[in-house]
């Protein structure tokens, strides 16, 4: 399979559907950067606070307020 042209971060204006993007508190720089573009250009995008204490694998190191926020956001 080859590359998207253009690429998928490229048209995330063309998403139809809600998105929910989070981040770790500690986790890289690049990815809390990359929740903040696609909460921004996503149509429908919600970008939640950073989860203090937590890093890339948010769902497992703080299953909680993950949880919540996806029962919460979820129809």
């Amino acid at each position: 399979m080859g590359e998207l042209a253009p690429p998928a971060l490229d048209r995330l204006g063309e998403l139809r559907i809600p998105v929910l993007t989070t981040a770790g508190a500690h986790d890289l720089a690049d990815i809390r950067r990359l929740a903040d573009r696609i909460a921004a250009e996503a149509p429908q995008g919600v970008r939640l606070p950073d989860v203090p204490d937590a890093a890339h694998l948010l769902p497992l190191e703080h299953p909680t307020p993950v949880t919540t926020a996806l029962l919460t956001f979820l129809p």
